[in-house]
């Protein structure tokens, strides 16, 4: 068993029997079950109930929590939004604590990613059909942009799978030296500034995405030219073009 579960245990438990101590002692607060006094064994039951419960409940979520463990995965498995979100859901049950609101967010992402994307799709097929170059062209533009974005995911989780949430853990709550503590955080905040940097970049994505969708309902008429000439195309052409700094 580790130290700091059992450093944990014993403070649980010590101060469980100190509640106890204090309330039924006669030095002090002199609670008793005898049923004199109403008040007072009512007060005695409900804090020998609740120190049952927290004493069971404690205990057992202590000894049964697993410790964050380094997930062994494929990254280059990771290649659509479907695996994406299955990888994602790995990190939150695998309970990543320092980056739980991150990995919400990154599902959240995917799921929106999806819903455009088919309503980008949709909205081409009733102008082009599916074995149209254009169609074809524009489809391929929306899915590298895709591609972007996985790339993206990949990188923030293999940052967070390397990243020791324990040892982080510790420094915050043990590290006695402020200068120590200091240097050896600056390390470990480079990458939650990389996860949140990542996040804000699908984001963009995303704002593009909702861009196009609404140039496209502004035409009544929908034909490549036109496609072609909207401002949001010419930004996820432009954020195509630099991909190599996601990577």
């Amino acid at each position: 068993m580790k130290k700091n579960i059992i450093i944990k245990l014993l403070i649980l438990n010590i101060s469980i029997m100190l509640v106890c101590i204090l309330a039924f002692s006669n030095a002090f607060f002199k609670l008793d079950l005898s049923g004199r006094n109403v008040l007072s064994t009512s007060l005695g039951i409900m804090i020998i109930v609740m120190s049952i419960i927290i004493f069971i409940y404690g205990n057992l979520k202590l000894l049964i929590e697993k410790p964050v463990q380094k997930i062994e995965m494929s990254y280059t498995a990771i290649d659509t939004l479907e695996s994406c979100a299955v990888a994602v859901g790995q990190y939150i049950k695998n309970n990543v604590r320092t980056y739980a609101s991150d990995l919400e967010t990154v599902i959240s992402q995917i799921n929106r990613m999806k819903k455009k994307k088919q309503t980008i799709r949709q909205m081409l097929l009733e102008k082009f059909s599916e074995t149209e170059m254009s169609f074809q062209k524009f489809v391929s533009t929306i899915e590298q942009i895709e591609k972007i974005a996985i790339l993206n995911i990949k990188s923030l989780l293999y940052r967070i799978n390397a990243f020791d949430e324990e040892e982080y853990e510790s420094i915050l709550k043990h590290e006695k030296s402020e200068k120590l503590k200091e240097s050896r955080l600056s390390i470990y905040n480079e990458y939650k500034t990389f996860v949140v940097k990542a996040t804000e970049n699908n984001e963009e994505i995303l704002l593009k995405l909702d861009k196009l969708i609404l140039e496209l309902s502004k035409l009544s008429v929908l034909n490549v030219e036109d496609i072609e000439d909207l401002d949001a195309m010419a930004e996820i052409d432009s954020l195509i073009r630099d991909a190599k700094w996601y990577k």
